[in-house]
């Protein structure tokens, strides 16, 4: 691990959501490693753009990342939502400490 890490975009959001995310253990950012080999799934959902520049732009949310991180396109996940998307990815986070 090289312990770099990426962004949790958190930005836009109401008082009340930011509460329910930190409720919910939601990271502001994730070991990098966690999505580097998603990607070609990034660049797909994103119009191109590589996790180097996903990260420069403020990162992704929670949604963005689970998509990025299952290999599924962004839209396939559109019943999911954003506190969903968090439970999802602490316990990808849960696993990759394992």
């Amino acid at each position: 691990m090289t312990g770099r890490m990426f962004r949790v975009h958190w930005g836009g959001l109401s008082r009340g959501d930011a509460q329910a995310w930190r409720n919910l253990g939601c990271p502001q950012e994730v070991p990098w490693e966690l999505l580097a080999s998603h990607e070609k799934q990034a660049l797909q959902n994103h119009g191109g753009q590589t996790l180097e520049r996903l990260h420069e732009r403020g990162g992704l949310s929670p949604k963005e990342m689970v998509a990025v991180i299952e290999d599924k396109l962004w839209r396939q996940l559109e019943d999911m939502t954003e506190l969903q998307a968090i439970a999802k990815l602490v316990e990808y986070l849960l696993a990759e400490s394992l």
